[in-house]
């Protein structure tokens, strides 16, 4: 799972991204040696849940992304620039972020 934010190629911090495969027997078991043994993180699903983990996936990226675009624009519509917008926002994102990185979610 990574975010691709250049559109001409770059795969800056691929490094840390966690590869997800599924399948079978050996072949499964080559491939998340290959994946592991050039330092990446594995996970392993069963194909009746590609859905639900696309699904997943959508909701912490795009949604997300979407979400934030939200709150700026009704930042600009408050008379707010763009710029300042989203600078005076990111402390809230990043502060969130990492709360749940460092604690979880709350019970």
């Amino acid at each position: 799972m990574h975010a691709f934010a250049d559109r001409n190629g770059k795969f800056d911090g691929l490094e840390t991204a966690w590869f997800t495969i599924e399948g079978d027997g050996a072949r499964l078991d080559q491939v998340r040696n290959l994946l592991t043994a050039l330092g990446n993180n594995v996970l392993v699903i069963n194909s009746k849940n590609k859905t639900r983990y696309h699904l997943a996936n959508v909701m912490v990226s795009n949604l997300v992304l979407a979400m934030l675009n939200i709150g700026c624009n009704l930042m600009t519509a408050c008379g707010i620039d763009e710029e300042s917008a989203l600078k005076s926002l990111m402390p809230l994102i990043m502060n969130n972020i990492e709360n749940i990185s460092e604690k979880g979610f709350l019970p």
